[in-house]
């Protein structure tokens, strides 16, 4: 953790995991089945205070306009980190 300064967050769809290809079954956080809540939560509590990030190759979202992905993508994370942050006793970062 003390060496990370940038934490991907994405979510996948709900498949088999041999199935599951992250070139197309990326969702934005909170969507899917991954647990990215416990990801988030697990770094924070190990000291992570860099960037979080959301990368998704899904060509679903690629029908979407731009800031359509952005704006939907920065929602889902901030909404995560939120949540996460009003359950610790110190905050952090997002």
């Amino acid at each position: 953790v003390e060496k990370s300064f940038n934490a991907q967050l994405a979510d996948t769809k709900t498949l088999p995991i041999e199935t599951i290809t992250m070139l197309t079954d990326r969702l934005f956080p909170g969507d899917g089945c991954a647990r990215v809540g416990e990801v988030i939560r697990t770094l924070v509590r190990r000291g992570y205070s860099g960037w979080w990030t959301v990368e998704l190759f899904n060509p679903d979202f690629q029908t979407m306009m731009p800031n359509q992905v952005a704006r939907q993508a920065y929602q889902s994370a901030a909404g995560l980190l939120a949540a996460i942050e009003s359950n610790n006793a110190q905050p952090f970062d997002s």
